[in-house]
């Protein structure tokens, strides 16, 4: 008898490809997705309900998520969104332009809190193999781009080879280099000699002068290993653990190959090794005492550097209890970034999968991500709450891990989790209550709010020409600006009220009183440096640019501030202001009336 089952040969999920691949034949195309890459959050209606609907002529009522169920299924659509996006971009490139547009829409669409309806429509190419043509092209342009480095001089390859790596890290969620591609977004070693952090950025021009090159050629005698090639590879900088690796394995095929080893041999593979660390050690010697390289304790010093200038306040005027390494410092957002990197590759959902061997080895990754999980919750209790947070974004149905800090123990905010993922060889500066409500607000924005805000912004660039592609390679920096843009506008809403709302209601006209004024000029200078606010008493309203980008705005706000006073009031930086509002007042005139009536002049006759 035939029947549908989990783990049966005949299940769901190999019956629903069957259907795809049996419409497909009839020129009818089905798509195999789930509802969350669709971005329906609701689990579909229970059997009774929808008969029960049936029967009362109305649509069956669908089951709600809620709680972290709820918030690990938007994290998911929201995930699914950067997907779509990050194949636009491809697309595009290889000139599928029916297809990224459709992509991109979808993207959109999720990203605004939409769902993408299934209503049998045609959305993307009519070329059934468009998008197997798109990853055979994508595929053929890497292998080009790899052909174009072995051609060239080994003085040149390592730029390009550093531009590759950033163009594959950029779509590591299509996984373009296989199991391998986790590297892409894992951060390099800390004391390897290609690391980017471990560079000084301010003697990487010593690299050039005649007395390191003969130095660094000395201790590369007979390795087979080029010194020009070294060279490059520290100027540019691994950035990430991909690029590091790939420039090892030069080095050790080098040394193989001038020794006369066979790597496939494993005690040769030893030896070459062996080798190869032995000429790392002189490399990073040679390198530190021309200041090249930072040496390893320069490198503390850096990470306690950004503890020292007031790394975490947990409130105004109060600093986190710190017992442990720093979670700010690089080399703990670089373990941070590692842990999250290994969350995102851990199969949470293996038990429902209808493969055992699915099932089995989601199982196995499981517990290595609670082990690595204990293991940096141990560091500190701030690290335990960084790492309950990001396990709690990927799962919400395994039990938390034996360290788990539950939410309503944690001291960190969503912002802080956000401050300790930036980039390692970001300098992240003194971590103010500022920075950390910042970064709060950052993670608060309303989905359809930043949904808005990445269109407006699309828009923009698209009238000013912009092509698809330009567009969707800035898809993330437009994203995190908009976020960025947020923040500092609710930051300021909340800590200078007063000249925010002056600065939304000046076309109102209502006039201020003389509290108001005061507030006005006290919340400026509290968010202005000395320099900007002799800057403002002289006329320049160009500083006010925090406030409002308006420079019509910017003049009103320097105007009601040099008010405030009898010496600014009547002097001449008030009469530079109040020209310029003049020139700025007659310009906004002209822009309305041409929008209204074109840039026809008088008519006589």
């Amino acid at each position: 008898m035939f029947f549908l089952g989990k783990d049966h040969h005949f299940n769901y999920d190999a019956f629903r490809e069957a259907m795809v691949e049996a419409a497909q034949v009839h020129g009818i195309r089905l798509e195999a997705t789930r509802r969350l890459d669709r971005g329906v959050t609701t689990y579909r209606a229970e059997i009774d309900e929808i008969y029960k609907a049936r029967d009362e002529g109305r649509p069956p009522v669908e089951r709600q998520r809620t709680g972290a169920d709820l918030a690990a299924a938007l994290e998911t659509v929201r995930r699914n969104a950067l997907i779509y996006r990050g194949l636009a971009a491809e697309a595009s490139r290889s000139n599928f332009d029916d297809v990224a547009e459709a992509l991109e829409r979808a993207s959109t669409i999720l990203a605004s809190g939409g769902q993408i309806q299934s209503d049998g429509a045609i959305y993307m190419s009519q070329d059934e193999a468009a998008f197997d043509t798109l990853i055979t092209e994508f595929s053929q342009n890497i292998r080009q781009i790899e052909a174009a480095i072995d051609r060239a001089p080994a003085a040149e390859r390592p730029v390009i080879e550093r531009k590759l790596t950033d163009v594959l890290a950029s779509v590591a969620h299509l996984n373009p280099l296989g199991d391998r591609s986790a590297a892409l977004i894992d951060a390099p070693s800390r004391d390897g000699i290609y690391a980017r952090p471990n560079a000084s950025e301010d003697h990487l021009a010593r690299l050039d002068d005649g007395e390191v090159a003969p130095k660094l050629a000395e201790a590369l005698q007979g390795t087979g290993i080029d010194a020009e090639a070294v060279a490059a590879r520290l100027r540019e900088g691994a950035g990430n653990a991909a690029l590091e690796r790939q420039w090892l394995a030069q080095d050790l095929q080098a040394i193989a190959k001038a020794s006369d080893l066979d790597l496939e041999k494993s005690a040769d593979r030893e030896d070459a090794l062996d080798r190869l660390e032995a000429v790392h050690v002189r490399l990073g010697d040679v390198l530190t005492d021309v200041r090249v390289l930072r040496a390893p304790t320069e490198v503390d010093e850096l990470d306690d550097a950004e503890e020292v200038l007031g790394e975490r306040l947990a409130a105004p005027g109060g600093d986190l209890e710190k017992d442990g390494p720093d979670i700010f410092a690089p080399s703990e957002r670089q373990a941070f970034r590692a842990l999250v990197a290994q969350f995102r590759r851990t199969d949470f959902d293996h038990p429902f999968s209808d493969d055992p061997s699915v099932r089995r080895a989601g199982a196995v990754e499981v517990e290595e991500a609670r082990a690595a999980f204990d293991a940096y919750a141990q560091k500190s209790p701030q690290h335990a709450e960084l790492a309950s947070m990001a396990w709690e974004q990927m799962t919400d149905s395994r039990m938390p891990p034996q360290y788990a800090v539950s939410e309503q123990d944690r001291t960190l905010h969503a912002g802080d989790m956000d401050l300790a993922l930036r980039d390692p060889s970001d300098h992240l500066g003194p971590i103010t209550e500022e920075l950390r409500t910042l970064a709060r607000y950052r993670t608060k924005m309303p989905d359809d709010e930043f949904g808005q805000a990445v269109q407006d912004e699309i828009n923009h660039l698209r009238s000013l020409g912009a092509s698809r592609a330009y567009i969707s390679e800035r898809s993330l920096i437009i994203e995190d600006q908009a976020r960025q843009d947020y923040a500092e506008r609710r930051y300021l809403e909340e800590t200078a009220p007063t000249v925010m709302a002056f600065v939304q209601n000046a076309d109102a006209g209502d006039p201020i009183s003389e509290a108001e004024r005061h507030d006005i000029v006290r919340q400026v200078n509290e968010r202005l440096s000395p320099d900007a606010i002799d800057a403002l008493r002289a006329g320049n309203a160009d500083v006010l640019d925090k406030f409002t980008e308006d420079p019509l705005r910017q003049l009103e706000l320097a105007k009601t501030y040099l008010q405030s006073s009898e010496v600014t009031a009547h002097g001449p930086a008030m009469e530079r202001v109040l020209d310029a509002l003049a020139e700025e007042q007659i310009e906004a005139q002209r822009a309305r009336h041409v929008a209204a009536h074109g840039e026809k002049g008088i008519t006589h006759g």
